[in-house]
């Protein structure tokens, strides 16, 4: 919860101050009325949104080739995670390395579901230019007692 407070906080400050330039450079004598709060909402929408959209655009173009790669580390003893995949979000890839978001479903003792989120940095092998996991990081879990902000927040 105080992910998405500060997200949206952050947003709304950043979009704000983008509006802020904008009309400095759009305001003065002798130029037509500048609607700023027009703006200024079109601003915070963006900076708020397309972070959101990266991700997707990024997911669309290579989970076809990230994907499998993520499965079968979440199946090797290597994965400090438990349970099932429930999604997996590429969040950047450039031409040698990847950064994903996994998401599993573990069974609590009490009968309840933890989803803890792990972060893996892949890598590209350069002669045969197939993906591997590098690092993980499990950045939430009950199970594992981590709690660390995701940027952009999710789940």
């Amino acid at each position: 919860m105080i992910d998405w407070l500060v997200y949206l906080a952050t947003g709304g400050v950043l979009g704000a101050v983008i509006a802020f330039v904008i009309a400095l450079f759009k305001v003065g004598p002798g130029k037509p009325d500048f609607p700023f709060g027009k703006v200024a909402f079109a601003c915070i929408f963006l900076t708020l949104t397309l972070p959101y959209a990266y991700m997707w655009y990024m997911g669309k173009t290579h989970k076809a080739a990230i994907v499998p790669v993520v499965k079968s580390y979440f199946l090797t003893a290597d994965c400090p995670l438990e349970g099932k995949i429930e999604e997996i979000r590429v969040m950047h890839v450039s031409k040698s390395t990847a950064y994903v978001l996994l998401v599993s479903q573990e069974p609590e003792s009490w009968g309840g579901y933890d989803h803890p989120i792990m972060r893996l940095k892949l890598a590209r092998n350069k002669k045969t230019g197939k993906w591997f996991v590098d690092k993980d990081e499990v950045l939430r879990s009950a199970r594992l007692n981590k709690d660390e902000m995701i940027w952009p927040p999710f789940k």
